[in-house]
């Protein structure tokens, strides 16, 4: 049966995500998490997309962005290509390095965004690597808190915006409700993996 074709649009917004092959890592150490980010914000230049939230974990990757162009399929392409590429050749090994395809969720409302940017920086917490979000240095959180400088890549402006004036305490606020059990707003289903 052949594959469904991409639902791609101008102005999409799409959670992405992709998984290490048989769950396993794909990032090991700084090395690794740095060259991503280098492949990531290439591609993010190249296809013009807007990101607005991600998280790297050891064996999986969430990004939040923004399609001006239908283009999501071939700049996933380029990123996860170029990366497996690099891995194999830099960690001498051969064969897949991400499970499959990679995993896109077209998100059509904007209190969605919110729910999902604070997801996918709750991610880490959620599985138990690190006790606060801002802890991970690996994600959009501390540049949405304004602790460390937002990469040119990462757009915090809009999603801060949400919350007005106080875009950055509120949002951290916003997070922290969720953190400490908060759960009369719905996650429609997402959960951490």
């Amino acid at each position: 049966m052949p594959r469904q074709p991409r639902n791609e649009f101008p102005g999409a917004f799409f959670h992405v995500m992709s998984r290490g092959d048989h769950k396993q890592p794909v990032f090991f150490d700084s090395t690794h998490y740095l060259k991503f980010i280098e492949f990531l914000s290439l591609t993010i230049e190249k296809y013009n997309w807007i990101c607005h939230s991600y998280c790297l974990m050891n064996n999986h990757y969430h990004i939040l962005i923004e399609t001006p162009e239908p283009n999501l399929g071939l700049g996933m392409h380029q990123l996860n290509a170029g990366y497996a590429n690099w891995f194999n050749t830099f960690n001498d090994k051969s064969g897949h390095v991400f499970q499959g395809r990679y995993k896109s969720v077209l998100v059509q409302e904007n209190t969605h965004l919110l729910e999902l940017s604070r997801y996918i920086i709750l991610n880490p917490v959620e599985a138990g690597v690190v006790e606060k979000p801002e802890d991970w240095v690996w994600s959009s959180c501390r540049a949405m808190y304004g602790m460390s400088p937002s990469p040119h890549w990462l757009t915090t402006k809009w999603l801060l915006g949400c919350f007005g004036q106080s875009g950055q305490s509120e949002y951290k606020r916003f997070v922290a409700l969720r953190q400490e059990g908060d759960r009369s707003e719905p996650d429609r289903g997402l959960t951490p993996h």
